[in-house]
């Protein structure tokens, strides 16, 4: 009876240490999804402070909010290159010329690659036509700066091939 006991006694001693080891190894595991935890609480908090530093702005200038105020910001994102078709839609010889270096100035990701004569040369104001919706940010840009409108492409008009935007330019740039 004498072993009995002691093996007994040896099974409940070594029940208590595992179920501590095993207690341990939870608790630590515990500790682990704790800061995990806490970690996605954190960047929950920045998205948070994020969205509205940008509600602010819409709030303070809705029709501004996230455009670029010069071309620094375009040429510090996207990299990618903008082909621009050049229209002159006025009866201006020589328009598309004079406002190519206009338009290129605007970001160095502008790149003039063709100009001609709009379809039509009654055109009182200067409109932007996307062709490519990557290029929407910088339309918008330009638009801002030329004064102008992002339109839809005009009765009459050719939708260029190979290029991202379109600028018919209007009577408003002579």
């Amino acid at each position: 009876m004498k072993i009995i006991q002691k093996l007994l006694f040896v099974f409940v001693i070594l029940a208590i240490i595992g179920l501590g080891g095993v207690g341990y190894f939870y608790y630590g595991q515990y500790q682990q999804t704790q800061k995990e935890l806490q970690a996605l609480k954190d960047d929950l908090s920045a998205v948070k402070r994020a969205v509205q530093a940008e509600t602010k702005k819409i709030e303070e200038d809705p029709v501004n909010a996230g455009l670029a105020s010069s071309s620094a910001s375009l040429d510090s994102s996207r990299k990618t290159e903008v082909k621009v078709v050049l229209l002159n839609g006025t009866s201006k010889v020589g328009l598309t010329k004079t406002m190519e270096s206009e338009i290129e100035k605007v970001s160095d990701r502008i790149n003039v690659i063709k100009k001609d004569n709009a379809e039509s040369s009654n055109y009182d104001k200067t409109l932007i036509v996307v062709v490519n919706g990557l290029a929407k940010e910088v339309a918008d840009v330009l638009a801002k700066d030329l004064k102008a409108k992002v339109s839809s492409l005009p009765a009459g008009e050719i939708k260029p091939k190979d290029a991202d935007l379109l600028v018919i330019l209007g009577k408003d740039q002579v």
